[in-house]
């Protein structure tokens, strides 16, 4: 689901734009005893204006929702102004909402801007799950496995210096595709910007485009591990930029 631009605007507005120079990655988990599960927000911004760098940001959000009404918003948003530069940034959200929510609402949404750009290339990816369960205090083995893995993943990808976009990309869809059964609960959204002076990128098919919500991804048996989060998913998960 696409937020409206407005809306988009004002999540963005209460996030201060943070550089991706290797930042550590913050994973933060809701529940129904933080009084923010319902309405919870998971707003991820980057602005790279380093020359020849790609610089990466990404945050992990698990919600527990027990409650009847459960509108939770995630953005992603890159910009990127910068000569042969690359950034991308990602918002990883899953959303355990009671059987009995009579109002659900999610919100998803990727926006990627090249502003005064030479050759750059800017990704923002949205990745929601949104997932019904008889008591969201309860953790899914499925669930459980695919926080670690998108963590481990998302951390190794921010403290590689040597890896591309689309290898990043890659990476992303390879831990999607390692969770088929979960694909039916997903909205992918990406955005993609190009500098019109540089060539397009050769990219690794993903599941998203820069207008439509992803289709579901296929097995990959070379999926690769994510970010670092605790051995305990339901605790605090950590988050990690590069």
């Amino acid at each position: 689901m696409l937020l409206r631009p407005l809306f988009v605007a004002c999540l963005i507005l209460g996030v201060a734009l943070v550089p991706g120079n290797n930042a550590p990655v913050q994973a933060q988990t809701t529940d129904s005893g933080s009084g923010q599960g319902g309405g919870a927000r998971n707003v991820v911004v980057l602005e790279n204006r380093v020359d020849g760098r790609l610089t990466t940001r990404g945050q992990v959000q698990l919600n527990r929702i027990p409650g009847p009404t459960a509108g939770p918003a995630n953005v992603a948003s890159a910009n990127t102004s910068c000569t042969d530069c690359q950034g991308l940034a990602v918002a990883f959200q899953i959303n355990l909402i009671s059987r009995g929510a009579s109002s659900i609402t999610p919100e998803n949404a990727a926006t990627a801007i090249n502003a005064g750009c030479t050759r750059c290339y800017t990704v923002a990816r949205a990745l929601q799950y949104v997932i019904q369960v008889d008591d969201p205090t309860q953790m899914p083995p499925d669930v459980s496995r695919l926080i670690r893995a998108m963590n481990q993943e998302l951390t190794a990808i921010q403290a590689d210096r040597t890896i591309g976009l689309d290898q990043a990309e890659a990476r992303i869809n390879a831990v999607l595709a390692q969770f088929v059964d979960l694909a039916q609960y997903l909205s992918d959204q990406r955005n993609v910007q190009v500098d019109t002076t540089s060539p397009t990128p050769t990219t690794t098919p993903t599941p998203g485009s820069t207008s439509e919500p992803a289709t579901t991804p296929t097995p990959s048996p070379t999926a690769s591990a994510w970010l670092t989060s605790p051995t305990d998913p339901s605790a605090t998960p950590t988050t990690a930029s590069a």
